[in-house]
């Protein structure tokens, strides 16, 4: 009890003497002794002196704000619902004028986000001051993420990280990952209040403004840096997305933004470089070596970097063991379910399947992949020859500074693995430019979506007709006819037809 009672006297005088402070840094020091105090040692009382905390977030110093904005994260951490009393607080500091605030308040956004879902799964019963609360960190989470496309370097920065949180958070985890509390899976199928498919579409829709992002030609070096390391971090935590990123970089690396100087896109290719080895070692790009190794030689890796990279052949017949095991499991939950869900049929014979040639799931559709199978069986010496020949009367009379350093030999010209490489980059090319077989296939189911989608809007448009009687002569409707049943000789009856007379 004195215990208590000291820690509670010296809470009281650490915050007269920060009221009375007027150096920011000092008060500052002054402000952590009552963090320490109130969240470490004594959080019990934290409710006490909680108003007097927030009120230094008026406070002229700039230091001193962004001090509020920590000691919020934090005391949400200790107790969500806390964050129910602060949002208003949360929201007015991520409109302040300053930029060094604002950034502040992003980076606690996307540790406060994760713990909003945690406390908001583990609420027994859901109060519309929850339901409130959630709204407005949906509204704030729009606002960070539209923050992309702001007119600071450091806040699009910023607004990446933000955005890697909350793909993390609203994406499923990994079979064998550990981070529970950070992903989708945390969140029950029936929650009255956080709709799991929602959330889910939601999450990839930042994903695609992530990728979006990457491909812009108005990129800086620094965010675009930044966006790479973000992207990788998420392949590794959420394979589901290792293939589109991949991709992406690849995209990245043959449509670097013209904005940048000769030695940001030395420094460019070289985090991409070190973002692609990284990805190299992870178990789930198994199936995406050949590709990754090709674009780690254009990059300049040398084989010695991409064999040290290379994961080892135990843990690859691991990684293909656990996918087909994944898969299988699937397979049999989607049986169950359909079994559970359709009505009994009758019994077939059974159909013996291959197991040399099982079916894999379908893969989604994607207009470089389709456009990479096309151009590639028309690179031939001869196509190829012409390609390089018409190009020759459109280079440069010098070679550019910027080719001559970023220039890697090609050390596996003219294998399979090369020329599947060659085309997937014109692919990439083409599709950027909206031409290729696979955005004419992207356009043509486009087109019939939408002619199903106008032929359904037109059927359900048409009234349906009905017999109810009209009072007034009606000359010209047809007259509805009665139905009734006629029974004949011994079990037979007929039915008849008659048009009454009004």
């Amino acid at each position: 009890m004195m215990d208590d009672r000291s820690s509670y006297d010296l809470v009281v005088e650490l915050l007269n003497q920060a009221s009375l402070e007027q150096n920011g840094a000092a008060k500052v020091i002054l402000l952590k002794q009552v963090q320490e105090l109130v969240i470490n040692k004594e959080p019990n009382l934290l409710d006490n002196f909680f108003d007097e905390i927030i009120g230094f977030q008026s406070d002229k110093s700039i230091e001193v704000r962004k001090f509020v904005v920590t000691f919020l994260e934090f005391a949400c951490k200790v107790d969500g619902e806390i964050l129910s009393k602060i949002i208003g607080n949360l929201n007015i500091l991520l409109y302040d004028e300053n930029v060094n605030i604002k950034k502040k308040i992003m980076l606690s956004m996307a540790s406060l986000y994760r713990t909003a879902i945690k406390w908001i799964v583990g609420t027994n019963i859901i109060t519309e001051i929850i339901e409130e609360t959630w709204k407005y960190l949906h509204q704030m989470k729009d606002h960070i993420v539209a923050l992309l496309d702001d007119d600071n370097d450091g806040i699009r920065t910023h607004s990446v990280k933000f955005c890697e949180a909350v793909v993390s958070a609203l994406t499923p985890k990994a079979a064998d990952g550990r981070d529970d509390d950070q992903s989708l899976d945390i969140v029950p199928e029936d929650h009255t209040l956080l709709k799991k498919e929602e959330l889910l579409a939601d999450g990839q829709k930042v994903f695609k403004l992530m990728l979006d992002f990457l491909g812009s030609q108005s990129i800086t070096s620094v965010n675009l840096m930044a966006c790479m390391t973000s992207m990788t971090s998420i392949a590794r935590r959420r394979p589901q997305f290792m293939m589109q990123i991949i991709a992406g970089f690849e995209s990245l690396h043959v449509n670097l933004p013209p904005t940048l100087s000769k030695s940001q896109v030395s420094s460019v290719r070289k985090s991409l470089k070190l973002q692609m080895l990284s990805l190299l070692k992870h178990p789930a790009a198994v199936d995406m070596i050949s590709q990754i190794a090709t674009l780690l030689t254009d990059l300049g890796a040398t084989q010695s970097e991409v064999n040290k990279a290379m994961p080892k052949p135990s843990e690859l017949a691991a990684s293909r063991k656990r996918k087909a095991a994944e898969f299988e499991k699937e397979k049999q939950r989607a049986k169950k379910l359909a079994k559970d869900e359709m009505p009994a049929l009758p019994v077939l014979p059974d159909v013996e399947e291959d197991e040399d040639d099982p079916k894999e799931a379908p893969k989604p559709f994607n207009p470089v992949e389709i456009t990479t199978e096309d151009i590639g069986p028309k690179l031939t010496n001869h196509n190829v020859a012409d390609l390089v020949l018409l190009s020759m009367v459109m280079l440069p009379d010098e070679m550019p500074a910027n080719f001559q350093s970023t220039y890697t030999p090609i050390a596996a010209a003219g294998t399979p693995g090369q020329i599947k490489h060659i085309s997937r980059l014109l692919a990439v090319q083409l599709t950027n430019a909206g031409l290729g077989k696979g955005v004419e296939e992207q356009r043509r189911q486009k087109e019939e979506e939408d002619k199903k989608a106008k032929a359904k809007a037109q059927e359900d448009a048409v009234p349906e007709t009905n017999s109810i009687s009209v009072v007034g002569d009606q000359p010209n409707a047809p007259q509805p006819k009665a139905q009734f049943v006629v029974p004949l000789s011994g079990r037979s009856y007929i039915l008849c037809s008659a048009v009454p007379v009004w």
